[in-house]
């Protein structure tokens, strides 16, 4: 529910706004959940890409940082995002809409500064 909640599970599937995807597919009845790695949230407030740390993307033989890249929210289970500017030089599916290999290179950096994040509240913890 949050930045700093541990003994929970952290998940997404980013996919194009307005793809007409379905989690149910996947999932038969079971409920879907997805955090928003933007806010750690599972709200389904919008986040802009401002809030996007930095994504690391591989161009040719480099990973290339990229700060500020998209915006998300949660939507029926999945991670709404916007279109990335370089979507040409992703390896994805023309059309497909869908980015789930996208779900760590995307929000890189905010996974980064999570880590250590939850990391200094589980160790703050473990010493009271």
């Amino acid at each position: 529910e949050d930045a700093t909640d541990l003994s929970c599970i952290a998940s997404w599937n980013a996919q194009k706004k307005l793809t007409p995807f379905s989690m149910k597919s996947y999932t038969g009845k079971a409920t879907v959940y997805s955090t928003n790695p933007l806010s750690w949230k599972t709200d389904t407030d919008y986040y802009p890409k401002s809030y996007n740390k930095g994504a690391h993307i591989i161009v040719g033989d480099s990973t290339v940082v990229r700060p500020h890249y998209i915006g998300a929210q949660n939507h029926k289970g999945f991670l709404a995002i916007d279109r990335p500017s370089d979507k040409k030089e992703l390896k994805i599916r023309r059309h497909s809409g869908n980015y789930h290999v996208y779900d760590i290179a995307f929000f890189y950096m905010n996974l980064q500064e999570n880590a250590g994040l939850r990391k200094e509240v589980f160790l703050n913890q473990a010493t009271k």
